[in-house]
């Protein structure tokens, strides 16, 4: 994890000092190339375009963090409860229902509002890693623990970019097409292993249900 941490912020400060702004500088032909830009959004381009059309999209950032936060925090708080299983999952649908009915008033009431682009990154990272952090803590699963490392040093990297000059994400490895198929602009040593940790993860949830599905249909037919 720590490894991920360091060659991202590495490779970030090295492009940042010498490869020159807003050009590319081919590496395989025309498909793959270095090009160094600065992110300029609160967010990646999945999640520009999953909130498009919405806005004020810093507010919509942080009424979103504070909303999944508040859901994470139930299920801590309700998981070693002595209350049946069917009312948690019901408590979980109606506070989720209650916290949408709330997003959509509240990113609408606070649409003027002033939030920077700056803060509204930092918190959607922070809440980033908090979650996911949440979700290495609750799983008992190996492999799923091991998708979640890159997830977590993804988070971390692209945090602390706030953090030194040009306290803004950067970004610097474009491969030609890949907006169009994927939502995947330039993007750099962290995105890359969100990336990969997102497939481990996915990869990792299919064998644990695969497992748990297997093993229940055993006890059944036994």
């Amino acid at each position: 994890m720590l490894a991920i941490v360091f060659v991202d912020l590495l490779t970030k400060l090295i492009v940042n000092y010498f490869l020159p702004f807003n050009e590319h500088v081919y590496v395989f032909g025309e498909y793959v190339s270095l090009y160094l830009t600065y992110n300029q959004g609160a967010l990646g381009g999945q999640g520009e375009y999953i909130l498009e059309g919405v806005g004020n999209t810093n507010v919509a950032v942080i009424v979103v963090c504070l909303a999944g936060l508040i859901l994470l925090s139930y299920i801590l708080f309700i998981r070693k409860k002595n209350v049946k299983p069917v009312y948690k999952i019901l408590g979980g649908i109606s506070l989720y229902l209650v916290l949408a009915v709330v997003m959509e008033t509240a990113i609408w009431h606070f649409s003027n509002f002033n939030v920077s682009v700056w803060t509204a990154s930092v918190v959607g990272k922070v809440t980033g890693i908090i979650i996911y952090g949440s979700l290495f803590y609750l799983s008992q699963d190996k492999l799923i623990r091991l998708s979640l490392l890159p997830i977590l040093s993804a988070g971390l990297g692209n945090l602390l970019s706030h953090f030194y000059i040009p306290f803004k994400v950067i970004d610097f490895i474009s491969i030609k097409g890949s907006y169009e198929t994927l939502r995947i602009g330039i993007f750099n040593i962290a995105d890359l292993a969100f990336y990969l940790g997102a497939i481990a993860l996915v990869i990792s949830l299919v064998i644990f249900l695969s497992r748990k599905l297997g093993n229940t249909i055993t006890k059944l037919s036994s």
